[in-house]
């Protein structure tokens, strides 16, 4: 285990394996944690990401940002589950909000776009495309 302190206050414990891969724990200074698995380049590419408000973000990163696949619980419970590029919600996802509501369809740069469906939890839907 090792502990790396950065410039700007973030704190960094990895724990590297044989094959230059293992596990990596990020304490940033602003309460936020970032945990999860490391790649040869000691980059975070699979994990979670917490913080202090009741943001959970639980997917694909590329470093410490969410790229990939991921599924996202907000603080008013709404909830994300989909495709992310630099840290966006982009391409393919569905966007559940606290009522019953929910969105399905196509994201671009963190909004709906494009393609989709609109269903309300009394069960009307609305084609948006």
């Amino acid at each position: 285990m090792g502990v790396l302190l950065s410039a700007d206050g973030d704190v960094r414990e990895t724990c590297i394996y044989g094959d230059h891969t293992g596990r990596a724990r990020i304490y940033f200074e602003d309460g936020d944690l970032l945990q999860g698995e490391v790649n040869r380049d000691g980059d975070i590419i699979l994990g979670v990401l917490m913080e202090p408000s009741g943001y959970k973000y639980i997917g694909e990163f590329d470093q410490i940002t969410a790229h990939g696949f991921g599924i996202c619980t907000y603080p008013d419970n709404h909830q994300y589950i989909g495709h992310y590029i630099n840290g966006k919600r982009q391409g393919l996802g569905m966007y559940l909000f606290p009522d019953g509501d929910s969105y399905v369809g196509e994201f671009k740069s963190g909004k709906s776009h494009g393609f989709g469906c609109y269903l309300t939890a009394c069960g009307h839907y609305y084609y948006e495309g």
